[in-house]
């Protein structure tokens, strides 16, 4: 079986929010669903990834 070194706790509470993109790796904890927005992008798809420790972020792709 293949072992992730998850994204450290001190990384994730490090992010600065107005930086639009990050590498974080962690498993899919919740899928909150697909919300359909009056944008070009025309939907956001927003889930919880959690790094197995006690650290967890809401991710809006």
């Amino acid at each position: 079986m293949e072992s992730f070194e998850f994204t450290s706790d001190e990384e994730i509470q490090a992010f600065n929010h107005e930086n639009k993109k990050m590498d974080c790796t962690g498993y899919v904890d919740m899928i909150e669903g697909i919300k359909t927005l009056k944008t070009a992008e025309g939907h956001v798809l927003k889930f919880v990834l959690n790094n197995a420790s006690k650290s967890s972020m809401r991710v809006l792709m």
